[in-house]
C-alpha cells in the first residue's frame, strides 16, 4: 500500500498518535472493493437491485454508504504495515479520531496503545505443594471390574424388561401434527434401562416390553429440551426386539488369561502402573497451571482495554467455529447453558485476560532469561506432545500452527526454569 507516516507522538498515556495519509489510488482500489461487496443490496428506483452502477451510487445514494467501509479497511492495513515498518510495539484495536478524504487520498489521525510495561515477580522462588499421586487397590479393583463388565455377553431372558436390562429395538417418533421427530429415528438401539439415556416418560414406557412386542409410549418434551421440541407432546413408536442381560466373566486367573494373556498379579501391576501414570500427567499439569498462575499473578501489568476486547474478540471467533462444527450456534449454547450475553461477557473477558497475562509472562521471562527456542526445543516439544496424546509428531505437527507449537514450547521452558529442572 502507498501510505505516509506523516506524525508519530508518544503520548503520556502510552499510547501512539499517528497520522496517516493513503494515496487516492489505493483509497479508489479500496472504494470498489467496498462498492462491490455492497452491489448485491443496492437499491435505487428505476434501477434493478443488483445492477446499479458505482457512479449512481454515489450521486443517489451519498458517499457514507460505502465509503466508511473502504476507510475502515485503508486504516487497519496502512496501520499494521506502518507498526511493521517502524517496529511500533501496538496492541489492541486502533481508535480512528480523524479521518477525511480530498485531492490527496485517504488522511487520518489513530490512537494505538503500547505494549504495557511490565515488572516481573520473584518468579524463581515459586513453589507448589501438591502432594504426589498414590493408588489404592480398591481403584485397581474398580477398573478390573470395569474391564470384565466391558467383556460381558450378551445373555437373552425371555421376560418383560425390567431396570437393568438392556433392550434392543427400533424407534419411530412422530409430534401430534404427524410431523417425524428430528433424530427421533432409530434401528437396533440397544438401551440400557434406568440409564436415563431417553426422556424418563419414554423409558418408563418401555419397562415391561417383551420381545416382538410394539407399544406407542405418549411423552412430552421438558420446556427446557431444545427450542424447537420444547413443551411439545409426541408418541415413540417402539419395537422391542431383544431383552438381554451382560453376564461378566468372573475376574480371577482365568478372566486375566483370557483376557489379557498373563496371571492377576501381573495384570493388577500393569493397571496399577496405567493409573499411575493418568494421575501422575495429571498431578504435573496441575503443578504447571499453577506455577504459572502464580507466577502471572505475581507480575505487575496493565492491560488496555482494547487489547482485552481484541482477545475477547478472537476468543469468541474460536468458539463460535467450534460450535459450528459441531452444528450449533453462540446462541443456541447460551439458551441451552442458561446464560446471558452478559455472563458470557464477562466469562470470555476472564479468559482473555488470564491468557494476555500468561502469554506476557511467557515473553517477558523468555527475554530476561534469554530463553532461544531452537528447531531441537521445537522438536522435542512435539515429541512430548505426541507422546502425552497418543499421536505421531507428523499428526501433532499438522494439527498446531509453528506459532502455537512455539508457545508451548516456551511454555515449557519457563516451567522448568521456575521449577529447577
Amino acid at each position: 500500500m502507498n501510505k505516509q507516516l506523516l506524525e508519530c507522538i508518544q503520548t503520556d498515556n502510552r499510547k501512539y498518535q499517528l497520522t496517516v495519509t493513503v494515496s487516492p489510488e489505493d483509497f479508489s482500489v479500496a472504494l470498489e472493493a467496498a462498492y462491490q461487496l455492497c452491489k448485491p443490496q443496492l437499491e435505487i428506483e428505476g434501477v434493478e437491485k443488483g445492477q446499479v452502477t458505482r457512479e449512481q451510487a454515489e450521486e443517489k445514494l451519498g458517499q457514507e454508504f460505502f465509503y466508511p467501509q473502504a476507510a475502515q479497511q485503508c486504516c487497519a492495513q496502512a496501520l499494521e504495515e506502518i507498526a511493521k515498518e517502524e517496529q511500533l510495539d501496538t496492541v489492541g484495536y486502533p481508535e480512528i479520531t480523524a479521518c477525511s478524504t480530498g485531492p490527496e487520498g485517504l488522511k487520518f489521525t489513530a490512537l494505538l496503545d503500547r505494549y504495557p510495561e511490565v515488572k516481573l515477580g520473584n518468579y524463581k522462588k515459586i513453589r507448589v505443594h501438591i502432594p504426589e499421586p498414590q493408588v489404592e487397590d480398591s481403584e485397581v479393583d474398580l477398573l478390573i471390574e470395569e474391564y470384565a463388565r466391558r467383556a460381558g455377553k450378551e445373555s437373552v431372558v425371555y421376560r418383560p424388561a425390567q431396570n437393568g436390562d438392556s433392550v434392543r429395538l427400533d424407534l419411530e417418533a412422530t409430534l401430534e401434527s404427524g410431523k417425524p421427530v428430528p433424530g427421533g429415528h432409530a434401528e437396533d438401539y440397544v438401551l440400557v434401562l434406568g440409564s436415563k439415556t431417553f426422556l424418563p416418560a419414554l423409558e418408563e414406557g418401555i419397562v415391561g416390553m417383551r420381545a416382538g412386542e410394539k407399544r406407542d409410549v405418549p411423552v412430552t418434551f421438558p420446556k427446557e429440551y431444545a427450542a424447537e421440541l420444547a413443551g411439545q407432546n409426541a408418541t415413540f413408536h417402539v419395537t422391542a426386539k431383544t431383552v438381554f442381560v451382560m453376564e461378566a466373566p468372573q475376574v480371577n486367573e482365568a478372566f486375566a488369561q483370557e483376557y489379557f494373556e498373563c496371571d492377576m498379579a501381573t495384570l493388577r501391576a500393569g493397571v496399577k502402573e496405567s493409573i499411575l501414570q493418568d494421575k501422575m500427567d495429571r498431578h504435573r499439569v496441575q503443578v504447571e497451571e499453577q506455577v504459572l498462575s502464580q507466577a502471572a499473578g505475581q507480575m505487575d501489568c496493565m492491560l488496555p482495554e482494547s487489547m482485552i476486547q481484541k482477545e475477547m474478540d478472537t476468543l469468541t471467533l474460536d468458539f463460535c467455529e467450534r460450535l459450528e462444527s459441531q452444528g450449533s450456534t453462540l446462541e443456541q449454547y447460551l439458551e441451552q447453558m442458561k446464560m446471558s450475553e452478559a455472563d458470557y461477557d464477562q466469562t470470555a473477558r476472564a479468559s482473555a485476560v488470564h491468557r494476555l497475562r500468561l502469554d506476557i509472562l511467557l515473553k517477558e521471562v523468555a527475554k530476561a532469561e534469554n530463553i532461544l527456542l531452537d528447531e531441537e526445543t521445537l522438536a522435542r516439544t512435539a515429541a512430548f506432545l505426541a507422546e502425552q496424546y497418543g499421536a505421531t509428531e507428523a499428526a501433532v505437527k499438522e494439527a498446531l500452527t509453528p506459532a502455537m507449537l512455539e508457545r508451548e514450547a516456551l511454555r515449557q521452558a519457563v516451567v522448568d526454569l521456575i521449577l529447577g529442572k
